[in-house]
Parts: structure tokens; C-alpha cells; sequence
């Protein structure tokens, strides 16, 4: 039961931080740069905010 609520709350504290990290992220220029030479539907990907690690970061440290 403990790990069911342990998922619950690290849920809920990604899905607020990351409310509150994208634009952040979109105002400091934090986005993904696309190369060139990649398929072009890639070119859409270009300036998403790489927030990936931050977010397991952000999580796991309020569970452990």
C-alpha cells in the first residue's frame, strides 16, 4: 500500500512541478536544438524545453 501512495504523491509532485517548470524553461531559452540533417519532421521538436531529468530529479528526491 505504501508504494501505491508513494507513486501517487511523486505523480502528483511531476505533474505540478512540471506546470510550473515548462515556462520557465520556455522563458530562460531552455529548448531542444534540432540538427539539420535529422528527418524534418524533427524541425516541429524545435525549441521543447529538455526537461526530462529535472523532472526524475525533482520526483525522486521527494520520495527518498
Amino acid at each position: 500500500m505504501t508504494y501505491i501512495l508513494s507513486f501517487i504523491v511523486a505523480f502528483g509532485v511531476a505533474a505540478i512541478a512540471g506546470q510550473l517548470l515548462i515556462p520557465l524553461l520556455r522563458r530562460l531559452k531552455a529548448g531542444q536544438a534540432i540538427r539539420e540533417d535529422g528527418p524534418t519532421w524533427h524541425m516541429s521538436k524545435q525549441g521543447t524545453p529538455t526537461m526530462g531529468g529535472l523532472m526524475f530529479i525533482i520526483t525522486t528526491g521527494g520520495v527518498v
